[in-house]
C-alpha cells in the first residue's frame, strides 16, 4: 500500500530560528527553501541523507490549517507523509481496522490526501498522499530530487511460499510459524504502542541458527525484530514493518556458573527469576531487578534497572562480555571475563541498551554479587512531598548506601492499600532497604537514616519489618503499574520515565505532581528516588481526544523539564517507539552520531526498524 516515506513535516513558530537550530543539529546540511509552494505557508526542507527530508513549516496565515493545529496543540511534530498507490484503498484499509481518518482533498490542486488521527501515529499525524506523476510544485521538486534516497527495507506482511520453505529449512519445522495466533502474540508488548503484524515467528536455539536467520533476512532485505518476554513498556520489541520476529525465549540455557569468579554465562532467553533461583544455591545473585520476570536478553537490550540500581547499578554495569550476531549474520565477541580492560572501544556497552537495533545478543557473561547476609526494610511517611524528596538527597549524600530507596505519593499508596491491605499511611512516603553484614551494623544505619528523615519532616520511621511483611511490601511496589491498570479497566497508560540528578529530584517530583493535578487526568507519581528516576503513570482513554491530548501534553512538559534539569527522557524503559521524539532534544549532534553508527552496523536498516530512530 505504501510506496515510501516522502518527508517529515514539523510546524514551527519561527522558521529562521528553526533553520539555524536544525542545521546545527544535522551537521550543516543543505537547505532547500520554497516560500511560495503553499498559500499561507513558508517552509524549508533539509536533506537527511536517507529516504526522507525534514520540512520545517512556518504558518504565516492566521486562518491556515497548520495555524489552527498549533493553537490547539502547541509546537511539535505535525505529520509524516506517505505516498500510496491508491488513496481510496489506503483509507479503506485503515478504517477497516478502526483507524479514523479525515480528509483535506481540496487543499492543494496537485495533491489528494487525508490525515489519520495523532493517537494512531505515536504523537504525529500521518498524511497519506496520492500524487499524480509530475505534479510536484516547481519549488518542491528540487528539494526532493536533491535528497539522497538510501536503501529502504520493504515491509513484509506475508511471506511467499518460497520464503516459508527457506525459513523452515533453517530450523526444525516446529520452530517456525506463520499462524495467526503466534503472529498476534508477537505484535505488541504491554505498552499502548501498536505495531504491524509480523509475517512469521521463528525460535532459534543456537548462535549459529541466529546467524543463518539474520543472513537470510539481510539477503532478502526483510525487517527482523528480536523478541524476549514481551514485557517492555515503550514498544521496544514491537515489529513496526512486519517481517520476521526472532523469538529468543527457547535459548534459555545457563551455560556456566563460576562462583569463584562471581560470573555466569547465559543465553538470552533465561528468565531473571529462574537465574537467581539457581544462583542462590551458590550464595549469589544477579542484582538488576526491573520487577517483571524479564529475559536476560531483553534486560540487556533495554539496559533494564529497577529498585536496587541505587546500590548495584543497572544491567549495563553488570554485563562483562557478549556474543552478538550482526545484521549481516556475522558473529562478534565483545568484552572479556576480566574485571577490567583498557583495550579499545567498549563495544559491550554500545550493544547494551541498543534495543536490538545493532545486533542480536546470543550469549552474555554477567557479573554476580553475594547474597546479603542481613536485610533491613523501613517505611517512612512525610508531611510533604518536598520533605520526602529532600530526605532522599540527604541519605544518598550521607554515604548510607541504601540497597533500595523508593518514593511513593498518596495516590499510589491508596491503591496499594486497597488491593494488598498494607495499612500504610497515605502520605508522601519512602520505602527503604539496607543490606549489611550484621544486624548491629544495620541497626546503626537505621538510626542514622531515621535521624536524617526526621530532619526533613518524617512523620514516623517504621523499621524492623519481618520477612513476610517485607516481601509483601516489595511485591506491592513491583506491581504498582499492574495495580494502576486494574483500577482503571479499559484504559491505556502512558508512562513517563525521566531521570534527573539527585540534587534536582525534589524539584522534578514536585513539578510532576503539580502538572498531574493541573491536567485533570488520573496520574500517579512514584519512582526509584535513590537514583533520580521519576515515574509518572498517566491513565486515559485514547478514544477521548481531549483527554489524550492533555496526557500527551503533560508527558511533553514533564520530559522537557527533566531535560532542562540535566536529565534524560528515559531512565530505564528504553526509547522504543514512545521516546523517539525526545532524542534530538536530549542528545543534539550526538543523536546524529548514533544514527551514523546504526547505518554503519546495519546499512540495510533491517534490524528492529522504527526503534530509537524514526522509521
Amino acid at each position: 500500500m505504501i510506496r515510501r516515506i516522502d518527508h517529515v513535516s514539523i510546524a514551527v513558530r519561527d522558521l529562521e530560528n528553526a533553520k539555524r537550530f536544525f542545521c546545527g543539529v544535522l551537521g550543516g546540511r543543505e537547505l532547500y527553501t520554497a516560500t511560495e509552494a503553499g498559500e499561507g505557508f513558508r517552509w524549508t526542507a533539509i536533506g537527511l541523507g536517507s529516504s526522507c527530508a525534514l520540512e520545517l513549516i512556518d504558518p504565516v496565515g492566521e486562518d491556515s490549517f497548520l495555524h489552527r493545529f498549533l493553537d490547539r496543540r502547541g509546537d511539535g511534530a505535525h505529520h509524516v507523509t506517505f505516498q500510496v498507490n491508491d488513496l481510496g484503498d489506503a483509507r479503506a484499509t485503515l478504517e477497516a481496522r478502526g483507524v479514523p481518518t479525515f480528509g483535506y482533498n481540496d487543499a492543494d490542486p496537485n495533491w489528494k490526501y487525508f490525515y489519520v488521527h495523532p493517537r494512531h501515529a505515536f504523537g504525529v499525524l500521518l498524511q497519506f498522499a496520492e500524487l499524480d506523476p509530475g505534479a510536484w510544485t516547481e519549488a518542491l521538486a528540487p528539494a526532493i530530487a536533491a535528497t539522497p534516497q538510501g536503501t529502504v527495507t520493504s515491509s513484509a506482511q506475508e511471506f511467499t511460499p518460497e520464503q516459508i520453505a527457506e525459513l523452515t529449512a533453517l530450523v526444525e519445522p516446529d520452530r517456525f510459524s506463520v499462524g495467526a495466533s503466534n503472529r498476534e502474540l508477537h505484535a505488541r508488548d504491554i505498552s499502548p504502542h501498536r505495531g504491524e503484524l509480523p509475517a512469521g515467528v521463528i525460535w532459534p536455539l543456537t548462535t549459529g541458527e541466529v546467524s543463518a536467520i539474520l543472513a537470510w533476512c539481510s539477503d532478502n532485505d526483510l525487517p527482523v525484530t528480536p523478541w524476549g518476554a514481551g514485557s517492555s513498556l515503550e514498544g521496544n520489541p514491537v515489529p513496526v514493518r512486519g517481517g520476521l520476529v526472532v523469538d529468543l525465549t527457547r535459548m534459555d540455557r545457563v551455560l556456566d556458573i563460576r562462583p569463584r569468579d562471581l560470573q555466569v554465562d547465559v543465553q538470552p532467553g533465561v528468565l531473571r527469576k529462574e537465574l537467581n533461583r539457581r544462583l542462590g544455591r551458590h550464595g549469589l545473585f544477579f542484582p538488576p531487578d526491573p520487577g517483571a520476570d524479564a529475559t536476560i536478553g531483553g534486560m540487556i537490550a533495554n539496559n533494564a534497572s529497577g529498585v536496587q540500581t541505587v546500590r548495584y547499578g543497572s544491567t549495563r554495569d553488570n554485563v562483562m562480555r557478549l556474543v552478538v550476531v550482526l545484521p549481516s549474520g556475522d558473529v562478534i565477541h565483545t568484552g572479556t571475563r576480566a574485571h577490567k580492560s583498557s583495550a579499545g572501544y567498549d563495544l559491550t556497552r554500545l550493544f547494551v541498551g541498543s534495543e536490538g537495533t545493532l545486533g542480536v545478543v546470543t550469549e552474555a557473561t554477567l557479573k554476580l554479587t553475594g547474597l546479603p547476609a542481613h536485610h533491613l526494610a523501613a517505611t517512612v511517611p512525610f508531611e510533604t512531598l518536598e520533605g520526602a524528596t529532600e530526605a532522599v538527597a540527604a541519605m544518598i549524600g550521607s554515604g548510607l548506601d541504601p540497597a533500595a530507596l523508593e518514593l511513593l505519593t498518596p495516590g499510589i499508596i491508596a491503591l496499594m492499600n486497597r488491593e494488598a491491605g498494607l495499612g500504610l499511611a497515605e502520605a508522601p512516603s519512602l520505602f527503604c532497604e539496607f543490606h549489611g553484614v550484621s544486624e548491629a551494623a544495620l541497626a546503626e544505619t537505621a538510626a542514622t537514616a531515621e535521624d536524617l528523615c526526621r530532619q526533613c519532616g518524617a512523620l514516623s520511621f517504621r523499621s524492623g519489618i519481618d520477612r513476610k511483611a517485607r516481601a509483601e511490601l516489595w511485591r506491592a511496589r513491583h506491581e504498582a503499574l499492574e495495580t494502576i491498570q486494574r483500577a482503571h479497566p479499559g484504559k491505556e497508560t502512558v508512562i513517563v520515565d525521566v531521570a534527573v540528578p539527585i540534587s534536582t529530584l525534589p524539584e522534578m517530583v514536585v513539578f510532576s505532581q503539580e502538572q498531574v493535578d493541573a491536567a485533570g487526568v488520573p496520574g500517579f507519581v512514584f519512582g526509584h528516588a535513590g537514583d533520580g528516576n521519576c515515574h509518572v503513570v498517566l491513565v486515559g482513554d485514547p478514544a477521548d481526544e481531549d483527554e489524550w491530548v492533555r496526557i500527551e501534553d503533560l508527558n511533553q512538559r514533564v520530559v522537557g523539564r527533566a531535560l532542562e534539569l540535566g536529565g534524560t527522557c528515559t531512565g530505564e524503559h528504553g526509547v522504543g517507539i514512545g521516546k523517539r521524539r525526545f532524542m534530538a532534544a536530549e542528545h543534539g549532534l550526538g543523536y546524529e552520531l548514533m544514527r551514523r553508527i546504526k547505518g554503519l552496523v546495519d546499512p540495510k536498516g533491517i534490524l528492529n526498524p522504527g526503534k530509537i530512530f524514526p522509521d
